[in-house]
């Protein structure tokens, strides 16, 4: 180390580079790599600089990774907060997942008792649907027929009551209402379905791979 540091002096004095001055003192970051291993990046000035380590101020903005006859083995990208974002959202990705597999495991026991609850769930939400599409059939025969009582009083020249055109407002919010409902039932049902689908899916990869575990156990048992 101390005939680096000579070395290093020698340079400086020879070349009069006043940023190799400031590398020397700086506080090096050493990145696990083996002596015949170099760092390409640039420092504040835009210089590129080429060394066996980095300062770790600068490791940040992106470096190359060079082997000894100078060819890039690697290349590490500035980091940014967009990679900082994706890193937390793959984490939390992959939290999520774990915690849906142990509720596999925990709450069913095999392909049929998914597949059951699946079918208990989807056919509620089917009975919930279908009472809401009887809903709104009956309200939209209300409303066929108030505008049909509505009509009569206009053809016979008469004005059309408050209560007649209360109630037609009545009644399209109520269809609006359940138009609304329906539409959410439908989209509740899709995504139950899809979920229930990516359950059976992730079930057989979880119980094939603990069977694949105990057989690889037990042979080396044998």
């Amino acid at each position: 180390m101390q005939a680096m540091m000579q070395a290093r002096s020698k340079l400086i004095a020879g070349t009069g580079s006043w940023f190799l001055v400031l590398l020397l003192f700086t506080v090096w970051l050493p990145l696990g790599a083996s002596a015949s291993m170099l760092y390409r990046y640039k420092n504040s000035d835009g210089v590129t600089v080429m060394d066996q380590t980095i300062p770790p101020e600068y490791v940040n903005n992106g470096y190359e990774v060079l082997s000894k006859s100078g060819r890039v083995v690697k290349v590490v990208p500035p980091y940014t907060e967009k990679a900082a974002g994706t890193s937390e959202q793959d984490e939390k990705a992959r939290l999520q997942r774990e915690k849906d597999d142990q509720y596999l495991l925990a709450n069913f026991r095999s392909l049929e008792e998914i597949q059951y609850s699946k079918a208990r769930k989807l056919g509620q939400l089917k009975r919930e649907i279908h009472i809401v599409e009887a809903n709104l059939a009956d309200t939209l025969d209300q409303r066929e027929n108030q505008l049909a009582s509505a009509a009569s009083f206009q053809a016979s020249g008469r004005e059309v009551p408050e209560s007649v055109r209360a109630t037609l407002a009545k009644l399209e919010q109520e269809e609006d209402k359940a138009r609304d409902m329906l539409a959410t039932r439908r989209q509740e049902y899709e995504a139950l379905d899809k979920r229930f689908q990516a359950y059976e899916s992730r079930f057989l990869e979880l119980t094939d791979t603990q069977k694949t575990g105990d057989a690889t156990s037990g042979n080396s048992g044998s």
